[in-house]
C-alpha cells in the first residue's frame, strides 16, 4: 500500500519489495510518478502519485504499457501480474476488471452485483487493490461524487476525465 501525495507534497511510500522500477509520465499538465513493485519477475504492486516538479518523463517498459492502458491504446500488460488479497478482495477486483473503459459503477451497484450488501466492504477491498490501472478501481464511484481512491482522488479524477466518464453535472 502506498500513500500518494498531492502535487508538491513529498512521496511517502517506502517499498519493501525486492525490486522496484520508476517511471514519470506526462498527462496533459500533470506529471505522474509510477512505482512498480516486482517480486521474482512478477509485477505485484503499482503506486501512483505526483512526480516532483521539474521531473522529466521517463518510462520503464512496463511504465510505457501502463501509460498506453491509461490512454486507451492497450487493455492489458504483457508481463505477469499477481495481486495478493483475500478471496473477497479478489472477487471485487475481478468484478471491477469487467467494467469497461468510459463507464463507471457505484460502490452500491457493485455490492449488489456481488450480493455482499455492503458498499463500504467493496470500498475497503478496492482500497487494498495493489494494482491500480491494471485493476481499474478508479471506475467505481460514490452515488454522489467520486468517492475515494487509494492513489488520491485527484488522480482518480484525471483518469476518469481521460476515459471520458466524468460528467461535471453529476460528479461522475
Amino acid at each position: 500500500m502506498c500513500s500518494s501525495p498531492m502535487p508538491g507534497e513529498k512521496w511517502r511510500y517506502r517499498s519493501r519489495a525486492m525490486n522496484t522500477e520508476e517511471s514519470v509520465i506526462s498527462i496533459g499538465s500533470w506529471l505522474l510518478r509510477i512505482e512498480e513493485r516486482w517480486n521474482a519477475g512478477v509485477l505485484t504492486g503499482i503506486c501512483l502519485g505526483a512526480a516532483a516538479p521539474g521531473s522529466e518523463q521517463r518510462l520503464s517498459p512496463t511504465g510505457r504499457e501502463l501509460l498506453e492502458i491509461i490512454m486507451g491504446e492497450r487493455t492489458a500488460l504483457s508481463v505477469s501480474v499477481r495481486a495478493e488479497g483475500t478471496p473477497f478482495q479478489k472477487k471485487v477486483w475481478s468484478a471491477v476488471s469487467a467494467v469497461p473503459r468510459g463507464r463507471v459503477v457505484t460502490y452500491g451497484e457493485l455490492a449488489r452485483a456481488l450480493k455482499c450488501g455492503s458498499p463500504q466492504a467493496v470500498g475497503q477491498a478496492l482500497k487494498a487493490n495493489p494494482l491500480p490501472i491494471v485493476v481499474p478501481c478508479h471506475r467505481v464511484v460514490a452515488s454522489k461524487g467520486l468517492g475515494g481512491y487509494s492513489c488520491g482522488t485527484w488522480i482518480k479524477e484525471i483518469l476518469l476525465k481521460i476515459e471520458g466518464s466524468l460528467n461535471e453535472d453529476s460528479g461522475h
